[in-house]
């Protein structure tokens, strides 16, 4: 049994005075009254001792609960939401439940409940328990759960479904998922994971080839799988119209017979009048193509500071990488600035240097 401090000293007290022997010359009345005192303190005491050990045991689990959030890796939200509307809605999930052999309206019912208490949400992950919720219905009533796609990539209930359709999907749901996928972009997810990629061919390239400016990053993962240079120019106009240019960027590097030369000069033509983190991030890639005046720009964002995080480290790298010049990142975005009239772009070794 552990105590505090506080509860060790009371009780090194109390055991003390219950230990020494009355004086010869004292009045047993009063040793009597002192001896019932001490009993009901050493009660009190045994009572805080309880108290303080309950909260120090609340006090572990939520120490606990805190690393366990803190270890999470960040939850999916849309940019644009506030939140007022934070994680699951624990008491809520806890009312929903479903029984063995439920029918198919009452499996339907329960997927419904588990959307409805999640609407609010803006923070999500595939450990909430909704997922597992979710996946209790078994893969026999994947069609109802597939009936509650919303349509869009950030609904809260949509996220859950789709984590537990990707845990459901097997063969046996294959011509399902790819007669949803032309109205549920999302679903690629599972066209990969099953790898399907083939089987979807002809809905994937129908829709990348009508240059959608957000496409889900698995859709540009699942062409690039298919090794076919004649998706080529499709991927590379996805590159330079749409979303999310450095997760694709990234993507297309694997292809090493893909040239990205000009896409990349037209990616970052495009970029530099988008949001801050579409601009920030073409620029390093630009960068990393020769480009001088986002080699410009990446050094004065990183000399105000003002980047998102994500885009700053990018920044960061693209400069040190491709700069001849050796020092700290703010040093060497200070010598770019200084000498950006004197610059040249060595191709053979990727390096920004002195004329």
């Amino acid at each position: 049994m552990r105590y505090t401090p506080f509860v060790n000293v009371l009780c090194l007290l109390t055991a003390t005075a219950l230990a020494q022997e009355p004086a010869e010359d004292s009045n047993p009345l009063n040793d009597d009254a002192l001896v019932q005192e001490l009993r009901a303190l050493r009660l009190e005491v045994a009572a805080l001792t309880a108290q303080i050990e309950t909260l120090e045991s609340e006090m572990s689990r939520l120490r606990e609960g805190l690393a366990d959030q803190r270890d999470r890796p960040p939850r999916p939200r849309h940019p644009f939401m506030d939140d007022e509307g934070g994680g699951p809605n624990v008491d809520a999930l806890s009312q929903i439940q479903l029984r063995p052999g439920a029918s198919p309206a009452e499996v339907r019912e329960y997927v419904s409940s588990i959307v409805r208490a999640s609407a609010k949400q803006n923070m999500f992950s595939d450990r909430d328990p909704q997922v597992e919720m979710l996946t209790r219905i078994g893969p026999a009533n994947l069609p109802i759960l597939l009936e509650f796609l919303a349509g869009g990539p950030f609904g809260s209930g949509d996220y859950y479904v789709r984590q537990a359709a990707s845990q459901l999907a097997g063969d046996e749901h294959r011509d399902l998922i790819l007669a949803k996928l032309p109205f549920h972009h999302e679903l690629v997810e599972i066209i990969t994971r099953n790898q399907w990629e083939e089987d979807a061919r002809p809905i994937l390239l129908l829709v990348l080839e009508k240059r959608p400016q957000y496409l889900p990053q698995g859709w540009i993962e699942a062409v690039v799988r298919l090794r076919d240079p004649s998706t080529y120019e499709a991927l590379k106009a996805h590159l330079i119209e749409g979303n999310n240019r450095w997760q694709t960027f990234e993507t297309l590097r694997e292809l090493k017979d893909l040239s990205l030369d000009d896409a990349v000069a037209q990616a970052w033509d495009r970029a530099r009048y988008d949001q801050n983190w579409e601009r920030d991030s073409m620029a390093s890639i630009a960068v990393e193509y020769g480009h001088l005046d986002a080699l410009e720009h990446v050094a004065t964002q990183i000399r105000a500071g003002t980047a998102e995080d994500f885009q700053l480290r990018q920044m960061q790298r693209a400069l040190v990488q491709h700069v001849a010049e050796k020092g700290s990142v703010r040093q060497v975005a200070d010598w770019v600035l200084t000498n950006k009239d004197r610059l040249t772009w060595d191709a053979t070794v990727k390096e920004f240097r002195l004329k």
